[in-house]
């Protein structure tokens, strides 16, 4: 549905001679960013009204997003199934730190998955898509990235639990939205998406 919006829009452009049709798809494609990352920040906001906890919803987006940005991860074939993926791990971050909150011991779980998401980050980031390969010197440009992002996250994290013990509970969040990422960046996860992909290339 978005693409088909997208691509109407595209084409309205093109019929008033805004654009050129050799560019249609890629502002077609620039749209569909646009419009799936729209629907994702209201999803949030949604997630976040409806049980009360819009601070760590916003969080967890905050943390998630800029780490796939220079790591990649997991992509759905359709942006529908992209957005339900994304919609899910926010409820599910959210819900895991609630649970957890009250847990003595949630400092070591916390360093624990902060750990284990930068020896992820190190091993595997970051990775690429069916629709937008990396060649090798953009691998190495976004592994650098990738590392110096979580690290920076994981500073971030560590150091405002240290300052103020009233954070905490949105510190987790962070944590748990980190570590949602970088499962995304498994070679397990990734392989059923080459193969899903392959569709999604049809498209454009």
């Amino acid at each position: 549905m978005i693409y088909e919006f997208s691509d109407r829009i595209s084409n309205k452009l093109l019929d008033k001679k805004i654009i050129k049709e050799d560019d249609i798809q890629i502002y077609t494609y620039g749209f569909e960013i646009v419009i799936s990352s729209f629907l994702i920040l209201l999803a949030v906001i949604g997630i976040g009204i409806i049980f009360n906890c819009l601070v760590k919803a916003i969080i967890f987006m905050i943390f998630f997003c800029s780490l796939r940005i220079q790591a990649g991860g997991y992509h759905a074939d359709t942006h529908l199934k992209c957005f339900s993926y994304f919609v899910l791990s926010c409820f599910i971050g959210i819900l895991m730190a609630q649970l957890l909150s009250n847990y003595d011991k949630v400092h070591i779980v916390r360093n624990l998955v902060l750990i284990e998401s930068c020896i992820i980050v190190i091993a595997y980031a970051p990775v690429d898509t069916i629709n937008k390969p990396l060649n090798s010197l953009e691998k190495i440009s976004y592994k650098k990235r990738s590392v110096i992002t979580v690290f920076i996250q994981a500073i971030i994290i560590l150091a405002i639990c240290t300052i103020n013990d009233y954070l905490k509970p949105y510190c987790l969040v962070a944590s748990i939205a980190v570590f949602i990422q970088t499962v995304t960046l498994l070679p397990v996860i990734n392989k059923p998406m080459k193969k899903e992909g392959l569709e999604y290339v049809s498209k454009y």
